[in-house]
């Protein structure tokens, strides 16, 4: 049996008006521990393979989860890069690159960056590689979002329309020759 449970980093201390995404680390919020201790209840005790984006959100997350597994640092979970844009307030960028962006953001990359054609061919790699057991993975809200629309068919321009809340919960396990999604649960929310 194959399962993969993918969490969302907890809260940030990050400015909504600001391109934030895989070239940018972000402090975490302060109600940090807190996220810890609801999460810790709601994550299956039979995890056998333990994943993280590198990035320090999910990598510290991951630890405090669960300071004794061996935890495998992978760049396949890694949030969107933004490139150029990277930190920069969205109000500020402009021009051509940024419309064609906005008009097609599957398949324009941002300048230097990645579009989501290439986080979804990364994470169908991630998927690809995982053996049988209950995989754990720290990761980001665009991730998951594209994980999602991936496995489930749905056009990843619509990616937006999945809300993907810190902290939220996505099971998934592996049926039938597919993946299948068995649970959405946003604990933090509540």
């Amino acid at each position: 049996m194959k399962r993969l449970i993918l969490v969302r980093h907890t809260a940030t201390l990050s400015a909504p008006e600001t391109c934030h995404g895989g070239g940018t680390e972000l402090a975490l919020a302060p109600t940090f521990e807190h996220e810890v201790e609801i999460l810790r209840k709601e994550l299956p005790s039979c995890v056998t393979h333990f994943h993280s984006s590198p990035l320090r959100r999910c990598e510290i997350l991951a630890r405090r989860i669960d300071s004794q597994a061996a935890w495998q640092i992978d760049p396949y979970l890694a949030e969107i890069h933004f490139g150029e844009w990277e930190g920069a307030r969205w109000d500020q960028l402009s021009g051509p690159a940024l419309d064609a962006w906005m008009d097609d953001f599957v398949n324009v990359h941002p300048p230097g960056g990645e579009n989501t054609l290439d986080v979804a061919k990364r994470t169908r790699s991630f998927l690809n590689g995982l053996g049988e057991g209950t995989h754990l993975a720290i990761t980001h809200g665009g991730v998951i979002r594209v994980l999602l629309a991936d496995i489930l068919g749905f056009p990843m321009k619509n990616l937006f329309q999945i809300e993907i809340p810190f902290g939220c919960i996505v099971e998934l396990s592996w049926k039938f020759g597919r993946w299948s999604v068995e649970r959405i649960a946003p604990p933090l929310a509540r």
